[in-house]
């Protein structure tokens, strides 16, 4: 548990910055090789990687922007801020640590362990100690359970000994879900590796990698029509664009919810994996400091807190004067679309408990983006239900060499996070490469 921890790494303007180099406002298309749905991470994958073979491909983003749910703000607290993606987890086998260097982007170690613990608001002392005590201990529980019992929810376990009902609340935490609907199956079968942060943003980072490519902004796709003998029609207000193969990558709740309709309707266990895979709910709120908190842990939990369901962690940036409050599961959507008054007062008392109330005076400005009230994203990313074994497989099968589906859902052991879309992407493209040799 101790390991797999450290796989998501937790506890954890910008718009115009984003569109120089790589938007093309090009009149309507047609008759490409590829037509791409969604400009985040995966779309922009396979849109470069079907570039470098030759093909032509069309991206087709409903925003105004591109990056999807990697997206760094550099208006709201004059600074850097990731309001979505921000951690370069499992970093041996993350490609964008490559891209950062090729970039000449700086990188900085995140550790997990690098955390003040809290219980009611008053530091533990030896709470790192006692939590990886706790991570051994409740790893072999899970180990001895699956052996017999498949996939389960961490509430199944016993989990009265307070650190770790810890350990397994920053594992939901870090999943975006609550400990009832965890699949224990879907987190232990994630990488792990040590989690990094990049100079200026990773959201910016996966743009700046992305360089010049055909995407179309405001063009937001309504129908997908896929059982024509020459290929796939993708429809919207924008009109119609024509292609031998189309790559869907917007998020699954968009797909749960229908926003997209198929023609012909899509087979049911790909429906099935939709529903399997809905977005979970993670929330954070940055506040612009007088300074870096450089004497401070990188993070800091609450225990107690967070076994009454206040599921609230703070990060410390170390290069900019930036903390940020994260919200998780459903503590986190009793907040979407409460006045952002109420959000930030939140986030102010709560940065007095973990760092003093002469830090907390000191925030000059606030910022959060609610991913769930997101038409286009409708959460923050995939969340796997208990006992759906097959869900990312089911969800990333290809339909008739013609329709493709990639993301962050399909990404296996880098499932949810920005490294498994980006490769899921690739995956797609090379397919779709591959059929046409």
């Amino acid at each position: 548990m101790k390991a797999s921890l450290s796989r998501r790494g937790v506890l954890l303007g910008a718009a115009a910055a984003l569109a120089a180099p790589l938007i093309v406002r090009a009149a309507n298309a047609s008759d490409f090789d590829v037509v791409i749905v969604g400009a985040g991470a995966a779309g922009l994958a396979a849109a470069k990687t079907l570039r470098s073979a030759g093909l032509s491909a069309v991206v087709l983003e409903a925003r105004n922007r591109v990056g999807g749910r990697a997206y760094t703000d550099r208006a709201a607290l004059g600074v850097p801020f990731d309001q979505g993606a921000h951690w370069l987890h499992n970093a041996h086998i993350n490609p964008f640590m490559d891209v950062a260097a090729r970039l000449g982007r700086e990188v900085r170690k995140s550790p997990l362990s690098d955390i003040q613990f809290f219980d009611e608001g008053v530091p533990v002392s030896g709470g790192v100690a006692a939590f990886e005590r706790a991570s051994g201990c409740l790893e072999r529980k899970l180990i001895w359970n699956s052996l017999w019992r498949g996939d389960f929810a961490m509430t199944d376990l016993s989990l009265d000994d307070r650190w770790q009902r810890a350990v397994g609340d920053i594992s939901a935490l870090a999943m975006a879900t609550d400990l009832d609907t965890m699949s224990v199956d879907d987190f232990a079968g994630l990488a792990a590796g040590d989690d990094y942060v990049v100079a200026g943003g990773f959201g910016q980072l996966v743009v700046d990698h992305a360089g010049s490519l055909d995407v179309r902004l405001g063009h937001a796709v309504t129908r997908i029509i896929w059982h024509t003998a020459g290929g796939v029609s993708v429809a919207g207000p924008f009109g119609t664009v024509t292609a031998g193969a189309c790559i869907v990558t917007v998020p699954t709740s968009v797909l749960a919810a229908g926003r997209i309709a198929f023609d012909p309707p899509l087979p049911d266990r790909k429906m099935a994996a939709f529903d399997n895979l809905r977005c979970g709910d993670f929330l954070k709120v940055g506040m612009r400091l007088d300074r870096a908190m450089t004497d401070l842990p990188e993070y800091a939990f609450d225990i107690a807190k967070a076994r009454r369901g206040e599921m609230i962690g703070f990060h410390f940036q170390r290069d900019q004067p930036v903390a940020t409050m994260i919200l998780s599961g459903s503590f986190a959507n009793d907040f979407s679309g409460v006045p952002r008054r109420d959000l930030f007062e939140l986030a102010r008392r709560e940065l007095a408990m973990v760092a003093g109330a002469s830090v907390a005076g000191s925030v000059t400005a606030f910022t959060s983006y609610d991913w769930s009230a997101d038409p286009q994203s409708l959460g923050a990313y995939s969340v796997r239900r208990i006992g759906a074994d097959t869900a990312r497989a089911d969800y990333a099968a290809p339909i008739a060499d013609k329709l493709y589906f990639a993301g962050e859902a399909a990404g296996r052991e880098l499932a949810v996070t920005v490294a498994g879309a980006n490769r899921s992407g690739i995956e797609a493209a090379t397919e779709i490469i591959r059929q046409q040799t």
